[in-house]
């Protein structure tokens, strides 16, 4: 091969080496202006007035007011919509106790929507300290002098009764829930509203103290639902007396009811 071929032949690669380092050169430089452009820009949109969050939207608060909803997410009015952690925000507010499920959105330009799902408390378990319970049995709290929420107060439950693993260990807080539930068979009588105590015997079960109409029912236990359908058939027999000042349910052959004369 003559040396002009060499030549030529060496100066094209040559060419092609310089023209692929050029353009690699202005990839480069595209990739960091796009880049530039991609942060200035995102930089603007996170910071611009238009995106400005000036409508907070709390839903299904009932216990914990919506101030403190608000104060728990750290979102205020004024961020920047598209700035906010909606992740850490949502987790911020499953850490309080009283939520059991939260979700936030944005709908831009600049409004959120908060809805939350507070846990729905039952009664105040007495094992030393106060104690809200849930209606899955469940510790949400410990009550403080800040919680003005009137329930039913339970006197002889331990914390192995509420930590219970087994089903048969979990007899005694099942009953409990059941008594306490909204739609209970008894609930004229034996309900949330109208419960001032509930005494737990081990040996002989359950003693309710009553706040409006029967002041002290011997529960006993087991068979809940048969002990109110007899009872309503017993309590109809009294047709001119509103309030009871004592019933025995604990023999469901032998019920007693003594009326406030």
């Amino acid at each position: 091969m003559s040396e002009s071929k060499i030549f030529k032949k060496k100066g094209g690669v040559f060419l092609r080496l310089l023209l692929s380092f050029f353009k690699m050169i202005t990839a480069g430089f595209c990739i960091i202006a796009l880049s530039y452009i991609l942060i200035a820009g995102y930089g603007f949109i996170t910071t611009c007035d238009y995106f400005a969050v000036d409508n907070i939207v709390i839903n299904n608060s009932n216990i914990l007011t919506k101030k403190k909803i608000l104060k728990q997410t750290g979102i205020k009015k004024g961020d920047n919509i598209l700035s906010i952690n909606i992740a850490k925000a949502v987790q911020t507010l499953l850490a309080h106790p009283w939520i059991e499920q939260a979700e936030i959105k944005r709908e831009l330009p600049r409004n959120i929507i908060i809805t939350v799902k507070e846990e729905n408390p039952i009664a105040i378990a007495v094992i030393g300290k106060k104690y809200i319970l849930n209606d899955k049995g469940k510790i949400i709290k410990e009550k403080e002098h800040t919680d003005t929420i009137q329930l039913p107060i339970i006197l002889g439950l331990d914390f192995s009764d509420i930590n219970a693993k087994l089903n048969r260990e979990k007899l005694l807080l099942k009953s409990i829930i059941e008594i306490l539930n909204s739609g209970n068979k008894c609930e004229e009588l034996i309900s949330k509203n109208n419960i001032d105590k509930i005494h737990i015997d081990k040996e002989i079960g359950f003693i309710i103290l009553g706040k409006s109409k029967v002041k002290k029912i011997k529960l006993g236990y087991g068979a809940f639902n048969l002990k109110c359908k007899r009872l309503k058939k017993v309590i109809s027999s009294f047709e001119n007396y509103e309030k009871f000042d004592f019933i025995d349910l604990t023999n469901l052959n032998r019920i007693v009811v003594k009326p406030i004369l």
